[in-house]
């Protein structure tokens, strides 16, 4: 012999397939063959054990045999996972919370801004309507003082003529 102790997979016809020891892990767990469960591989030695063993050997064996013992360290797993879940959750709430919060004061400044923008549009229009007012009355009060000096030249035109025609 060859001496080799290592893990030897072979197909239907005697072919071999395999020696990989991941190959073998993957393949009992796919066809769920558990090495470890005292139930799969009940040798004379454990056999013994379990009928002469202490309550508490019996209750090991049966924890190991009905896989008792591996669900609850994965509940035990998972139970932590969750933990961890819950605690990223709330952080991740609060996280949020404090963004909303940023995001309603900007949203109050930004509509105090454009609020701003609007008296300032309205302060522009209210100038520009100033303006034209001032200008307006200025041109009233101007065509006014025309029409006063017209009179006044008409008046001092008509008196120089009858003072012609006096002398």
């Amino acid at each position: 012999g060859s001496g080799y102790n290592g893990y030897k997979l072979l197909d239907s016809t005697g072919k071999e397939v395999s020696r990989k020891k991941k190959d073998l892990e993957l393949m009992l767990d796919h066809l769920n063959i558990q090495v470890e469960n005292p139930v799969a591989i009940l040798d004379q030695e454990e056999a013994k054990k379990f009928l002469t063993g202490k309550a508490s050997d019996k209750y090991a064996f049966f924890s190991k045999a009905t896989e008792l013992d591996r669900l609850d360290r994965r509940y035990a797993g998972i139970k932590d996972k969750l933990s961890e879940t819950e605690v990223t959750k709330e952080k991740v709430q609060s996280s949020v919370q404090v963004d909303y919060e940023k995001v309603a004061v900007l949203k109050k400044e930004v509509d105090k801004f454009h609020a701003l923008e609007r008296w300032e549009d309205k302060k522009q229009d209210l100038q520009v309507q100033l303006a034209w007012a001032i200008y307006h009355n200025f041109d009233e009060k101007y065509q006014e003082a025309l029409e006063k000096k017209d009179k006044v030249l008409h008046k001092k035109e008509k008196r120089l003529a009858e003072l012609k025609s006096i002398e």
